[in-house]
């Protein structure tokens, strides 16, 4: 079959690749350095929401496309997060991708052509139980249609505990951990794959000089179960009155996806901000080309 989500990995028998693609252009800017940046939390059901306690506003609301390069796949997302007293945070969000190219398919009876989608959909709660502490878990669910009417499903699940203590962060947990894909009773296939689940730890810094200058820089690693590969993110990113954002990164696949660059720039203005990302690769690398662009909206 023809799969977007698999064509990086097709090797390894992995399902839902898209899961590990990070959709938030603030992020995605930083080589999908996700995991501890609280200076933008309304995506925080895709990644770590232990983080939400600690977030720089009580709301956070935001849309966002990319165009995924590889294929040419469109994703729009939505996501929402919401800090109470700065002990208890929720969040919710969705992400939907199209290829925009009907492909052929190769499941017996299933027709000749089909628009491939996924789905990916989750909500979060977090308590921070003690100044410096906190805890977090999303639940989601996913789904990758791979021709007229089989579809591919799972249930998953992110857990994560974090510290913060001036400046200095740090955070572990699973990511995308849960049930197999599967394609249902209804499509009488018992086919079922493992999806890119993994083990999350990351450590960064961040800090405000002079009252205006502001720093954040991390390093989140991966390491995927079923391939098993580590992926590695490396990020920074430094913004002025928060007006004016401009942010960086590398991350490293191994053997799970090609590795590639990033920059992004952002800017805001009384609550509202923009945020824009772009992936660089070297010739030959699939994953050049990408870009996000995002609105969002906090207070």
């Amino acid at each position: 079959m023809t799969l977007f989500s698999v064509a990086l990995s097709a090797q390894q028998g992995t399902a839902m690749d898209f899961l590990r693609f990070d959709q938030n252009p603030s992020t995605a800017a930083m080589g999908g350095a996700a995991l501890l940046s609280t200076s933008t939390t309304s995506f925080s059901a895709f990644s770590n929401p232990a983080k939400l306690p600690f977030g720089q506003s009580k709301l956070d609301a935001a849309v966002s496309y990319q165009r995924w390069a590889p294929t040419k796949t469109n994703y729009a997302s939505a996501g929402f997060s919401y800090n109470i007293n700065e002990r208890i945070g929720l969040c919710a969000g969705l992400i939907t991708g199209i290829d925009p190219i009907q492909r052929e398919s190769s499941i017996e009876g299933a027709g000749d052509a089909f628009t491939p989608i996924d789905i990916h959909a989750g909500v979060g709660v977090a308590y921070r139980f003690v100044e410096w502490m906190s805890a977090g878990v999303n639940v989601k669910y996913a789904c990758q249609g791979l021709a007229k009417g089989y579809t591919l499903s799972a249930l998953l699940a992110d857990a994560f505990v974090m510290a913060s203590y001036k400046g200095f962060r740090g955070t572990v947990g699973v990511s995308s951990v849960g049930s197999r894909a599967f394609y249902g009773a209804k499509s009488a296939l018992s086919d079922s794959y493992p999806v890119p689940g993994a083990l999350s730890v990351a450590v960064g810094y961040s800090e405000c000089f002079a009252q205006r200058h502001n720093f954040e820089a991390e390093i989140d690693v991966h390491y995927i179960f079923a391939v098993p590969s580590a992926v590695v993110s490396v990020g920074a990113g430094y913004s002025f009155d928060k007006y004016a954002s401009v942010r960086g990164g590398y991350c490293y696949g191994g053997k799970f996806m090609p590795s590639y660059g990033s920059l992004g720039l952002g800017a805001s203005i009384k609550g509202a901000r923009l945020d824009a990302s772009y992936i660089i690769a070297g010739k030959g690398n699939p994953m050049g080309g990408t870009f996000a662009l995002g609105l969002g909206y906090s207070f």
